[in-house]
This record gives structure tokens, C-alpha cells and sequence, in this order.
């Protein structure tokens, strides 16, 4: 599992890096024994950010360089 703190800062390259990293991680892992898992800690913060990090997600999503499994996580 690789986390990745969302905040008013966050930039859209910290998130592609960080789903970068977690297919790094799963490449050549078989599904059925591992899944790299990215979570997004505080999703609701990085709306704060003029840099509009969380519209490079749909981009991440159609991509297949990264994990099979994507989560958000906000508290409210």
C-alpha cells in the first residue's frame, strides 16, 4: 500500500508519481497473490489546491501503467 497525503499543496505530478510507483511495485506480481494499492489520505484537502491535482485521476484511471486498484479515503 502506498499513501499519499492529499492537501492544499498537492500537485498533480506528486499523484501520477506516486501511481507511478505502485505499478513499479506490482509489475510482474501475479493478481491473484498481490495488489498494490494507492490511497489518496484526505482526497477532499487537494480540492483546495489551485493546481487541480485530483482532474489528473480520470487521466491515471484510463491508463494502463497503473495499479488495478484505486481508493480515495476523505474524513468528513
Amino acid at each position: 500500500m502506498i499513501s499519499y497525503q492529499c492537501s492544499p499543496l498537492s500537485t498533480p505530478d506528486g499523484i501520477v508519481s506516486t501511481f507511478q510507483q505502485c505499478a513499479r511495485l506490482q509489475r510482474d506480481q501475479a493478481l491473484n497473490d498481490f495488489v498494490s494499492v494507492v490511497v489518496l489520505d484526505e482526497v477532499g484537502l487537494a480540492e483546495d489546491s489551485p493546481r487541480m491535482p485530483l482532474k489528473v485521476c480520470s487521466q491515471i484511471i484510463r491508463q494502463k501503467y497503473t495499479c488495478d486498484s484505486k481508493y480515495g479515503i476523505s474524513k468528513l
